[in-house]
């Protein structure tokens, strides 16, 4: 398959891209790799202070609660807004040589997953304060759960690397459709919470067994939900086969549109 022996013949510029982009934003800022631990921190912190402490509400490990959930968001939103318009960024030079398209959304997807793995670190860490939450063998559930999650990004990703070339304006509706999928998901709140009527409509949505299971993982020692996963795994590898198809059926139509 044309996808594989891309993937072999260009793994340099492939890793050099990874590299480079990582180098690249973090020489934009004085701090440099202290923002991979400031950032997710400062994002607890608003809404531990916004819900427990402004609110009222939470409850007993609530930082490690909304941390867990937190930290895959920002994974899934941060890789979904930065791969709709990956194609065009590199259109200078897309334009002067061949570039595999369904390699720059990957590349975006991988980027966010180190930021990611390097945050669960900070996370674990965190867990060392709390009695009631015991790290062991069991936390290695959380590897199936990071491969799904990462095809279902990717697949993702793919059609709005596509998508992102002629339709413009995809930052601005998928800037909506990640602050609504925010409070749409069980992130701030435990999904046990809600109505059963509610809870119930909220499981069609793909981000809420994937971060239930982080959860149930990190904070319980729970099982994560195979069965829900099992279904966005196969899913998102029927989304990514047309996907990258889609990307070579039109990988001479892109630089037309820039």
């Amino acid at each position: 398959m044309r996808f594989f022996s891309d993937i072999k013949k260009y793994r340099e510029y492939f890793l050099e891209a990874i590299k480079t982009e990582l180098k690249l934003e973090l020489s934009r800022t004085y701090l440099g790799y202290i923002w991979w631990i400031l950032d997710p921190l400062m994002y607890m912190a608003v809404y531990v202070f916004l819900v427990q402490i402004v609110l009222g509400r939470g409850g007993p490990n609530y930082p490690i609660f909304i941390f867990s959930a937190i930290l895959p968001y920002r994974w899934i939103s941060r890789s979904l807004f930065q791969t709709s318009d990956c194609i065009i960024k590199k259109k200078n030079i897309i334009n002067q040589v061949y570039i595999p398209k369904f390699l720059l959304p990957l590349i975006k997807v991988v980027i966010n997953t180190v930021y990611f793995i390097f945050s669960l670190f900070i996370l674990f860490f965190i867990t060392l304060f709390y009695k009631d939450i015991k790290l062991s063998m069991f936390t290695l559930h959380l590897i199936p759960i990071i491969i799904v999650n990462f095809i279902f990004l990717y697949s993702i990703g793919v059609w709005l690397a596509h998508i992102g070339c002629f339709f413009y304006d995809i930052e601005k509706v998928l800037n909506f459709l990640l602050r609504f999928l925010f409070y749409a998901s069980p992130i701030l709140f435990s999904i046990e919470d809600l109505p059963h009527s509610l809870g119930v409509i909220m499981w069609f949505n793909p981000f809420t067994p994937i971060i239930q299971s982080y959860r149930n993982v990190i904070l319980f020692n729970l099982l994560p939900f195979y069965k829900h996963l099992g279904v966005i795994f196969v899913g998102s590898i029927i989304m990514l086969y047309f996907g990258i198809r889609t990307l070579y059926h039109y990988d001479g139509v892109y630089t037309k549109t820039f």
